[in-house]
């Protein structure tokens, strides 16, 4: 879960971190910056409110959604939602970047549209991108995410896949990795705070 979108993040924002490209609009990077502040607080949610709760949990009882699995699967979906218009929000913020080649600066790089194809990526993240729902039987999470193949031409950009949640354990090792990416994409964000504090000042990202 979430490995296509922390994917993506590093091969595009080491456009500026490790091959000393230049942003042809700072504040770009500023806003994809705040964007993922606030998508890893959106993962933390869904990894610590309803995700690994048990079913004999008393506030699970005598619920108006019915039965404690549908309670739990309302508001576990309710999170991933939230989350997964965060995602969809840093994804196109991701589009938006543009580099600068110091070498030749006439020629602006638009590192997204390297790895697919502009039109595609656009429609499809917006109105397709799912980083998860629980199904109706309470057993799978099911999305519809990134390929992990680039190829611009392709204008297949999605794919569908699934994660196991039918067991407490599985809910467990699905938290502990929400976690790892949370703490994965919060290295990078600080990377991108650094970058940004050693190349530019408070009026450039105003």
């Amino acid at each position: 879960m979430l490995k296509d979108v922390l994917k993506l993040s590093k091969s595009l924002y080491n456009v500026f971190l490790l091959q000393g490209k230049t942003p042809a609009k700072v504040r770009s990077l500023y806003d994809s910056y705040r964007n993922l502040d606030a998508m890893i607080n959106k993962i933390h949610l869904v990894a610590d409110h309803y995700l690994v709760l048990r079913l004999d949990e008393s506030f699970l009882q005598n619920s108006s959604y019915g039965e404690p699995k549908e309670k739990w699967r309302r508001v576990l979906n309710d999170d991933l939602e939230t989350l997964n218009q965060s995602v969809k929000k840093h994804l196109l913020c991701l589009q938006t970047l543009t580099a600068i080649d110091p070498n030749n600066p006439e020629e602006p790089i638009y590192p997204l549209e390297q790895k697919f194809n502009d039109k595609a990526y656009y429609g499809f993240v917006r109105d397709h991108y799912d980083v998860g729902h629980v199904n109706a039987e309470g057993t799978h999470l099911v999305s519809m995410i990134l390929t992990n193949t680039y190829d611009p031409k392709n204008y297949q950009v999605l794919k569908a896949d699934h994660i196991e949640i039918d067991t407490y354990e599985k809910k467990v090792a699905l938290q502990n990795l929400l976690k790892e990416k949370a703490k994965r994409f919060a290295e990078l964000k600080n990377d991108i705070a650094e970058y940004l504090k050693s190349h530019y000042i408070i009026e450039d990202l105003l």
